[in-house]
C-alpha cells in the first residue's frame, strides 16, 4: 500500500491555456494553410498564428477546412477557415477555441479527464496522423513540439515510433521518477534493480543482460552515461518534456542506441524574469518506513535579455523495507541527492552558449535483492554500503546559419561507482 500526500506551491506556474487579450484577437497575422481535415488546419492556425487552440479532435478529424490564405486578424481567419463547416471559432473570458455545432455531438467543447488527456499525449506520440487537443475546466493538450531528430518540428511529423510527455502534465500526474515514465512507454521494462538506483531498462525487447547498454540517455544534446551499464539517476524535475524514441535509433544517438533513447529536455535558464518554485512530497510503505522529497528550482536574469542562471535541487529520503538476516528491520533506506545548473548566455541573436553541472549522489546499506517473502529478507549484509556519486558536465553552442542550425556539444563525466 503506497500513500503519498504531495505539495506544490510556486512563484511562477507554467500554464497549459493562453488567455487572448482583445487587442491580440485583432492583431493581424499572415496565413497560408491548405485545403485540408481541420486536425491540421487549426494545428498550422495555431503555430502561424503564435496562439493555444483547443478544439475538438475527434470531429475535427472528420471535417475538411477552407484554404486560409492572406493577412486576418485570428477571430476572422477562424471564422472563414471553418466557414460551411460542423465547427465554429468561440471566445470564451479571451479564450478562443473552437466548438461543434452539431447537436447529435452534443454542441460544445470535447472534455476529458487528466488521465484520458495523458494517456492521449502517449498516443499522439506514438502516431504522425495528428494532435489531440483537449479541454477540462481549463487544462488543454497543445501540440508538442521535439527535436528527436535534432531538429524542432511537431510531434506528428516524426516518422518513428516515440513518446513526449511535457513537464507540466508529468508534474501534474506527480512523475519524479525514470522508472514512472518507462511505466507509461509501449514496450519498455526495467529489467535489474539491485540497489538503489542502480537499473537497467529494454525497449522493444532489446535486453542488453551483462553487456553494454541498448538504451541510451540524453540531456538535453549531451550523452549521459554515468558508468556500469546502468541507467541515470533522473528526477523529473524541472524538465520541459521527457522524450522517449523506440528504437533503432544508433544514426542519431550512437551505439547504444538499439533498443531507444530516453532524452530529458530541461527547463532553460529565463533571461527575462525571476522564477522559482517548490514541490514536496511524502509516502509511505506498507510494512516499511516513512520516505519524503524536496524538489526546488530557481531561475535569475543576472544580465537581462543577455545572461542567467538556473539552479535546481533534489533530495528524497527513501524508507526501506527489508529486514536483514539478524531480524534488523527496514535496512534498504537509503538517501538521493541530486543538483543540477544552467547558466545561460545569449552572445547574439543568433550565438547562445549553455553550460551545465550534474551532480548525482546516492548512499545506502544493504541493497534491493532479496531471499525470502515472508518475511522479506535482504540478500546483502550491512557492509555492503551502495555509493554512487557522479558529476556531469557540458557545454552547448546554437549557432543559427539563418539557411540551418549548427549545434555542438562537448560533455564530460566524473562518475564513482
Amino acid at each position: 500500500m503506497l500513500l503519498e500526500i504531495v505539495i506544490t506551491t510556486g512563484l511562477a506556474l507554467a500554464c497549459l491555456q493562453v488567455q487572448a487579450t482583445p487587442q491580440d484577437l485583432e492583431q493581424q497575422v499572415e496565413f497560408d494553410i491548405p485545403r485540408q481535415t481541420a486536425d491540421r488546419s487549426l494545428i498550422e492556425f495555431a503555430a502561424q498564428a503564435g496562439v493555444t487552440l483547443v478544439f475538438p479532435f475527434d470531429e475535427a478529424a472528420e471535417v475538411t477546412t477552407n484554404r486560409l490564405k492572406g493577412r486576418y486578424t485570428l477571430t476572422e481567419g477562424l471564422t472563414r477557415l471553418l466557414e460551411g463547416t460542423s465547427l465554429a471559432s468561440s471566445i470564451d473570458d479571451g479564450e478562443l477555441s473552437v466548438v461543434s455545432t452539431n447537436k447529435e455531438r452534443g454542441q460544445g467543447k470535447m472534455k476529458t479527464s487528466f488521465f484520458g488527456r495523458l494517456l492521449s499525449a502517449l498516443a499522439v506520440g506514438s502516431a504522425t496522423t495528428g494532435v489531440a487537443v483537449a479541454q477540462d475546466n481549463g487544462g488543454t493538450l497543445e501540440e508538442v513540439i521535439v527535436t528527436a531528430q535534432k531538429r524542432e518540428q511537431s510531434v506528428m511529423e516524426v516518422p518513428f515510433s516515440m513518446q513526449a510527455l511535457t513537464g507540466d502534465a508529468l508534474s501534474r500526474a506527480n512523475i519524479r521518477d525514470l522508472q514512472q515514465v518507462m511505466e507509461l512507454v509501449p514496450g519498455a521494462i526495467q529489467t535489474n534493480e539491485n540497489s538503489l538506483g542502480r537499473r537497467q531498462y529494454s525497449i522493444r525487447g532489446v535486453d542488453q543482460g551483462f553487456s553494454d547498454p541498448t538504451v541510451s540517455y540524453y540531456v538535453d544534446d549531451a550523452a549521459y552515461f554515468p558508468g556500469e551499464d546502468f541507467a541515470p539517476i533522473a528526477r523529473i524535475f524541472d524538465i520541459s518534456r521527457v522524450e522517449v524514441l523506440r528504437g533503432p535509433q544508433s544514426t542519431l544517438w550512437g551505439a547504444s542506441s538499439m533498443g531507444g533513447t530516453v532524452r530529458f529536455i530541461t527547463e532553460k535558464p529565463n533571461l527575462e524574469k525571476f522564477e522559482a518554485h517548490v514541490r514536496a512530497g511524502y509516502y509511505d510503505t506498507k510494512g516499511g518506513d516513512d520516505s519524503y522529497y524536496t524538489d526546488a528550482a530557481v531561475s535569475v536574469p543576472l544580465v537581462e535579455d543577455k545572461l542567467a542562471l538556473r539552479v535546481v535541487g533534489s533530495f528524497e529520503d527513501v524508507g526501506g523495507w527489508t529486514e536483514d538476516a539478524l531480524g534488523n528491520e527496514n535496512v534498504e533506506s537509503g538517501d538521493i541527492t541530486s543538483y543540477r545548473a544552467s547558466l545561460l548566455w545569449a552572445a547574439s541573436d543568433d550565438l547562445d552558449v549553455q553550460f551545465t553541472a550534474i551532480h548525482n549522489e546516492i548512499e545506502q546499506e544493504y541493497g534491493n535483492i532479496v531471499y525470502d517473502r515472508d518475511p522479506v529478507v535482504n540478500f546483502y549484509g550491512q557492509n555492503d554500503v551502495n555509493e554512487n556519486e557522479y558529476d556531469f558536465f557540458y557545454l552547448t553552442f546554437n549557432y543559427d546559419l539563418g539557411w540551418a542550425a549548427l549545434t555542438n556539444t562537448t560533455t564530460y563525466i566524473d562518475a564513482t561507482p
